[in-house]
């Protein structure tokens, strides 16, 4: 089973962290010229960019999509005057304005570029096939299980493949997890109940989940158990598929999964801020081929997150 894509990887359970306190750089519980400080020195080098800055120093720029996303998955001078204004009262932007935890809302899209296990490109320039492009349109509602859920996405890949993922919120309507309720996997849809988490957020060095859910396929005669477990780290530095643009908070989960006694094996994605998954890799055992690895698999391109096209 391999688990495809930039922005469907697998597997978790509910967010057990609080909501970030936007503009607290520090971490003190306020938000006040200090924490403009704290920006700034990092901005200039001068001070490492901590777990704590990258989650809520990230405020800039605000982007006038929909009520108005922010972040770039950077921390620069943008943070800092963004948050000395706000300290300073003299802000008129809605704050935080709205958080952008993932890809999923009607109109975004994102391109990747596909790489085989040598590390040689099977999609883009020189190679004779267009890089992947993916569309994401919702949300709609779908009955996984016996159960009837609102607010799933579909991501629609170039080569017709539809991936639906659904987005879960706190009370607080800040995004809580992203669940997989049919992923593309082997060129089968498969469909999962209870929903498979793709990710908890916010995304921390050392969170950790694990859960089980029932797999059904058209490439397996019943419905399969798959146990799981999930880990993050980071931050690190991950190079998207352009070669130029390098990101230096990117947050690696690593999912353990295993269907005993056909199947087990490991996905890696590398999620940063604003933009979502921008990497992803593999390694797959199962009883009929021996241990494949890929690492990475698939890279970001391009996206257009919130009306904001990047690169």
């Amino acid at each position: 089973m391999r688990i495809i894509a930039a922005a469907a990887v697998i597997l978790g359970a509910a967010c057990a962290h609080a909501a970030p306190v936007y503009g607290d750089a520090n971490g003190d519980g306020a938000v006040d010229y200090r924490d403009a400080v704290v920006l700034l020195q990092a901005a200039a080098g001068f001070t490492p960019v901590d777990d704590t800055m990258r989650r809520n120093g990230d405020v800039a720029p605000v982007n006038d999509y929909n009520g108005g996303s922010f972040g770039d998955g950077r921390i620069t001078i943008l943070d800092a005057l963004r948050v000395a204004r706000r300290a300073g009262g003299l802000s008129t932007a809605a704050w935080p304005a709205k958080s952008t935890g993932m890809l999923l809302e009607n109109g975004n899209s994102y391109t990747v570029r596909k790489y085989d296990a040598t590390g040689a490109a099977t999609t883009g320039p020189g190679t004779g096939l267009p890089d992947e492009s993916n569309v994401i349109t919702g949300p709609i509602s779908e009955t996984v299980g016996g159960v009837t859920y609102n607010n799933v996405y579909e991501v629609t890949a170039s080569d017709g493949a539809v991936q639906h993922l659904l987005q879960v919120t706190d009370a607080t309507d800040t995004p809580a997890s992203v669940q997989a309720t049919q992923l593309v996997l082997g060129g089968n849809v498969t469909s999962f109940s209870p929903p498979l988490i793709v990710a908890k957020y916010p995304l921390q060095n050392g969170t950790t989940w694990s859960g089980t859910t029932t797999a059904t396929s058209p490439a397996a005669p019943s419905p399969v158990t798959v146990s799981y477990n999930a880990s993050v780290s980071g931050p690190v530095s991950v190079t998207i598929a352009d070669g130029v643009h390098i990101f230096d908070n990117a947050y690696k989960v690593t999912l353990n999964y295993s269907s005993f006694p056909l199947l087990s094996g490991k996905d890696y994605y590398w999620y940063v801020p604003f933009l979502g998954p921008v990497q992803h890799g593999y390694t797959l055992t199962t009883l009929l081929t021996t241990t494949k690895t890929i690492n990475p698999d698939v890279k970001l391109v391009s996206a257009n997150v919130h009306g904001v096209l990047y690169p």
